[in-house]
This record gives C-alpha cells, sequence and structure tokens, in this order.
C-alpha cells in the first residue's frame, strides 16, 4: 500500500472518488521494445565527501582522482550535474546537489561503465540514463463527445470547486500548444521572470516566463515536433471552459505550467522536469509517461517533491500487465488506471494492488494541435483527469 502524504492529497482522493459517482520511437506502448537508455551515458551519485561544484553548463574532468581515472579508462568527455539548479538541500531532505551525468562514447557498454563505476569509493549508485515514453494509442479523431464528465458528475463536482486559479498544474510532456484558444488563458506565467535575456528570478533558467523545455534546451516549451500528447494531455486537465468554444475539462481555474521533458513519444527529461515544476510553485505534477526501470536517479526526483509537498500523477502504463511501472509506481506517487465508458478497466491499461485510482482512458476528446480536438486513448489521458 502506498504511503499517502499531505491533507491535499487526501482531498484529491476523497474528490476523485465522488467524482466517480459513488530517440527512434514509434506508436507501440510495449517499452520492452523501444530502447531502455540514452546511449552513451551513466547517472551516478557521489557521497558527501566526494561532491565537487562543477561549472552548471559540466566540464571535461570531475575533480577527484580516481573518478577521474575511471573517466579516461572508458573515453568519458563530459560530466556534469543532472539537476544543476537545484539549491542545496535543507536539513534531512533529499540531496539531489550529488547526482551527475557521465557522457562517453555510443560504442562503449552502458551497462559495463555503471557497473563499474559502481564499484568506486565514494559512488553511491551508477545507472544508466533511462528513456520514458508517453502511455497513449490513436483514436478516431472525429468522435465529439466528452463521456467521462458525465461519468464522472463533473457538474455536480463543479458545483463544489471548478479548480482554484492559485493551484499551478504542471504538465510534464512533449510539449503544449500553448497557443490554443482553449488553452491560452490558463497558461501559467512565471511571476517573477521577465523576458530580457536574463535569468530575473536566479532560478538557474534564462527567460523562462511560461515554463522549460529540457528536450531543446530552452525557454519554449510548445509541441516543436507537433506530436499532439502534451496538448491533448492539458486540456483534459485544465481546457479554459464555459467559453463557447470546444471542450470542458476538470480544473478549468487552473494554471498549467508547460514543461516539455521530450520529443515525439521518446521522454528523456521526465525526472528532470519533475525537478524543475517542484522548485518553480507547481502544487500538481501530471505525468503521463514513464516505463518499467525503477531507477535511482527517478526515485531520488520523485522524493524532492514529496517533501516540498507536490503531488505526482502519473500513468499506469499501457501495457495490460500488473508488473510495476514509473514513476507511477514509486510509493509517493499516485497512480492512475484507465476505464472505458462502461466503467471497467480498459482493456490495454496497467493494473495490480500498486495502482491507487481509476480514472476514464478510452475514446478521450481533448485539445490538439492546430487548434484543434481529437479522441485519444491510453492511461495518458486518464492521468490528467485526476491531476486537474
Amino acid at each position: 500500500m502506498k504511503v499517502r502524504h499531505t491533507i491535499f492529497l487526501q482531498y484529491i482522493i476523497v474528490t476523485t472518488i465522488l467524482l466517480m459517482g459513488a530517440v527512434s520511437v514509434g506508436f507501440a506502448v510495449d517499452d520492452l521494445d523501444r530502447p531502455q537508455f540514452r546511449k552513451g551515458y551513466v547517472v551516478f551519485k557521489v557521497s558527501p565527501e566526494y561532491q565537487v561544484k562543477l561549472p552548471v553548463k559540466g566540464a571535461e574532468r570531475f575533480g577527484v582522482a580516481h573518478i577521474d581515472e575511471f573517466m579516461d579508462k572508458v573515453g568519458a568527455t563530459w560530466v556534469e550535474r543532472k539537476f544543476p539548479h537545484t539549491p542545496d538541500p535543507k536539513p534531512g531532505r533529499t540531496d539531489l546537489t550529488r547526482i551527475y551525468n557521465l557522457k562517453f562514447p555510443e560504442a562503449i557498454d552502458v551497462k559495463l561503465v555503471s557497473s563499474n563505476l559502481s564499484k568506486l569509493k565514494g559512488i553511491e549508485y551508477a545507472e544508466p540514463w533511462y528513456i520514458n515514453y508517453l502511455c497513449y494509442e490513436h483514436n478516431d479523431p472525429d468522435r465529439e463527445d466528452q463521456w467521462p464528465l458525465d461519468l464522472l458528475e463533473a457538474d455536480r463536482a463543479h458545483d463544489i470547486t471548478t479548480g482554484d486559479p492559485d493551484v499551478v498544474i504542471a504538465i510534464t510532456d512533449n510539449g503544449t500548444q500553448m497557443d490554443h484558444p482553449d488553452l491560452i488563458e490558463n497558461i501559467w506565467h512565471n511571476p517573477d521572470e521577465e523576458e530580457n535575456g536574463a535569468d530575473s528570478d536566479r532560478n538557474g533558467f534564462r527567460d523562462d516566463v511560461v515554463g522549460w523545455d529540457f528536450a531543446g534546451n530552452d525557454n519554449d516549451p510548445n509541441d516543436a515536433a507537433n506530436h499532439g500528447h502534451g496538448t491533448h494531455t492539458a486540456g483534459i486537465s485544465s481546457a479554459v471552459t464555459d467559453n463557447e468554444i470546444g471542450i470542458s475539462s476538470i480544473g478549468f481555474n487552473c494554471q498549467l505550467m508547460i514543461v516539455r521533458c521530450g520529443h515525439g513519444n521518446a521522454i528523456p527529461f521526465g525526472y528532470e522536469a519533475i525537478v524543475y515544476a517542484t522548485d518553480n510553485g507547481a502544487q500538481v505534477i501530471n505525468c503521463s509517461w514513464g516505463g518499467s526501470q525503477a531507477n535511482q536517479a527517478g526515485r531520488e526526483a520523485v522524493q524532492h517533491a514529496h517533501e516540498e509537498d507536490v503531488i505526482i500523477i502519473a500513468a499506469a502504463g499501457n501495457n495490460n500487465r500488473a508488473t510495476l511501472f514509473y514513476p507511477a509506481g514509486f510509493q509517493t506517487v499516485v497512480s492512475i488506471t484507465a476505464t472505458t465508458s462502461r466503467d471497467v478497466k480498459a482493456s490495454f491499461s496497467n493494473y495490480g494492488n500498486w495502482v491507487d485510482l481509476a480514472a476514464p482512458g478510452d475514446g478521450i476528446r481533448s485539445t490538439f494541435l492546430n487548434n484543434g480536438y481529437r479522441n485519444m486513448d491510453g492511461t495518458s489521458m486518464a492521468s490528467p483527469f485526476v491531476a486537474g
């Protein structure tokens, strides 16, 4: 049984129960058929006595003799902090400042490098840089209904609350069409940042006025690849409602912080996005992506969010299995399986006693590219219903 951690989380669970009425990739949903980690990289954490202060952009040497010697042996060319802008932790909190990325030639065996690195003195762990994937499938783009809102009795819930503009929901995804007519009014704007070529709020991200793009390492988290997934999940959570166009949403008064952490179907920077959202004011983080690997760096990123009282909502995956899927499988994450219009588990959805809640995820109508709308399936779609 997963650990519950805040009154706010208890509120979400109770509200959801009431609402329920009483990188080359394809579109396959089995993540075992796709690359599991980035070639030429490992992630490692050092013990406190071996921590070094690297430049934000990284360096050619780590600065500890035996680690530098190891870098020479594997031909490593670069080392950098994985979460370079995270401040020093408070006493007793998770320390993300001691986690690093090591870059080396792609021809070298990643698992061999991580295994050998983990044996060095002062290394707490070393592991591949795992890649996560979106949790969706295609559906008929012409279907026009929004049956989930009826099934969830959303109108009754909206008599109680329509979301709070002071609540920021981070959409960690492959980018969002932020000027979509049904989204633009709800896009979060960083209150302490000005677009002036400088890092006005000193959070380490220059001109992050409307979020950040980790895939492109810039301040434009729009969907540069014209994929549509992040636009779809954003609309489910918090599309503008009562505006006489398009669709309605669950938390339509909440703000949407857009954090682009992948391109196409692959999400290599999901945990970096979680840390950014946590450190920049999100109260809820939606993760409509995941993978089968419970990596340590990801676990610590999730724990960092938990310690800051941020709630992570994550898709349980689309493999129709009971096996754990991450980040949904981590103890402090609220994991979401998908249901159909008949209020039963969707055939593709993962399941098991590690899953926390269920929400509609079959034939879900939401915002899409080019100011449009489309139906999609997946636990990707179920997760933002709960996030909103």
